[in-house]
């Protein structure tokens, strides 16, 4: 853990629940700083690749704040999570998909929006398209395949000086798709018991899926692991007429919030702003559908 709760004022409750291939998954729930007809829903929070929920806090800070509850999430095989294995986004959409169920199960009936970083903005995506509770994403620092996002991290270490000759030749070598499809998916299929499709663990792959859903694309200027274009790329394929695009001035690829944190809550709230709005207006239609499935 890189800091506790209440480094930043925050209540907190431990829980657990499980993903929906069974995997159990350890959060905490932060609730709004507001009474409960002020809430304004639930935004879900996912780490990216080597972090784990404490990685979410500062985010988490002002989301309650904001009369935002928040559930940040420990992905598999990070934190206090179990799991022997893990994906670029793909099968963590999983876990996501069990905090959105622990979410309603709790009672909270407000919209339900999930904010990621890295490969937890590619599980976000991922788990929105299979899950219509799921009203909106905020997609930080996401790629648009794990071949271009080892392709970043191998132009990161083959500009790095104290990186060796074989490091940076291994990096290299794991980013050819030709060396992907012939040795790595399978050494990653005989480990875990699942074949990893690159095509459908692509980020892009969910983009068409999110429909008319609200979805907030956030990168860094100089991120080099995934360059902005990634989110440029995204952005200009999302079919949403309620899509946004952030690029922080200065900021790499972890840094996105702490560089510009004022930018950053603006854009994010005026985003959960349009998402709340139009969650609003498509209530009544939401209690048709619901009443004519109850004749």
């Amino acid at each position: 853990m890189v800091a506790e709760p209440q480094d930043y004022g925050l209540q907190a409750q431990r829980v657990a629940f499980a993903a929906t291939d069974g995997i159990p998954l350890v959060a905490w729930w932060l609730p709004a700083r507001a009474e409960p007809e002020e809430v304004h829903g639930t935004v879900i929070l996912a780490h990216g690749g080597a972090g784990n929920r404490s990685h979410m806090l500062s985010r988490a800070a002002f989301l309650v704040r904001n009369a935002w509850n928040v559930l940040a999430v420990d992905l598999r095989m990070h934190g206090e999570s179990g799991g022997e294995w893990m994906s670029p986004g793909y099968y963590e959409a999983q876990d996501l998909l069990g905090a959105a169920t622990y979410t309603r199960d709790r009672g909270e009936r407000g919209p339900i929006i999930l904010l990621g970083h890295s490969s937890g903005a590619v599980a976000s995506l991922h788990a929105a398209v299979q899950s219509a509770d799921v009203a909106a994403v905020i997609a930080d620092g996401a790629f648009i395949s794990p071949e271009a996002m080892m392709r970043g991290v191998a132009n990161v270490v083959a500009n790095d000086p104290n990186a060796s000759i074989w490091r940076k030749l291994g990096v290299r070598l794991a980013a050819s798709r030709t060396l992907q499809v012939a040795v790595v998916l399978p050494m990653y299929a005989l480990r875990t018991g699942h074949r990893l499709q690159l095509e459908r663990a692509s980020a892009q792959s969910a983009i068409l899926g999110l429909g008319a859903r609200p979805v907030l694309f956030i990168a860094g200027e100089r991120d080099s692991v995934v360059p902005p274009e990634n989110a440029r790329r995204m952005y200009g394929a999302a079919p949403s007429p309620l899509k946004r695009l952030l690029i922080i001035p200065g900021a790499e690829h972890n840094n996105t919030y702490r560089v510009n944190a004022p930018l950053y809550e603006a854009e994010v709230l005026a985003f959960l702003h349009t998402v709340l709005a139009a969650d609003t207006a498509a209530r009544p239609n939401k209690r048709l559908k619901l009443a004519g499935a109850t004749k």
